[in-house]
């Protein structure tokens, strides 16, 4: 496994083979002695040593290549090794930050917009 590589892995909370629990990743950074081992572009996935994934794609030169015949295999069965960027959750964790800021921000100002509209802008102070 290496980073920018395509799994796929079933959510812990869900039972093997059950379509609902499917999920599919890109691998951002492998540390072998970290914990977690794997970080994916799942927002607060941990994945265990024993984890089943499947390699769905590898990255060759920047580009995904179709990995037919993956199976799945414990992540500590695969060859790791360090890559990636280390701050990759964090980076992470900080992009769907701003996201979601900008959301609400642009709800609060739809609000607003609404509230002024109908006539009752004299509350608008309580959403800022």
């Amino acid at each position: 496994l290496r980073p920018g590589d395509r799994i796929e892995y079933y959510a812990k909370q869900f039972v093997a083979g059950d379509p609902g629990g499917l999920r599919e990743a890109t691998i951002l950074s492998i540390d072998p002695k970290g914990d977690p081992i794997l970080t994916v572009d799942a927002a607060f996935t941990c994945l265990e040593p024993d984890h089943q994934v499947k390699l769905l794609q590898r990255c060759r030169r920047g580009k995904l290549v179709d990995n037919d015949g993956g199976k799945y295999r414990p992540i500590n069965q695969y060859t790791l090794h360090k890559e990636g960027d280390p701050d990759a959750l964090r980076k992470l964790v900080m992009g769907n930050a701003a996201k979601g800021k900008k959301i609400i921000q642009k709800a609060k100002e739809n609000a607003i917009a609404e509230m002024e509209k109908d006539g009752t802008s004299a509350f608008k102070d309580m959403i800022r």
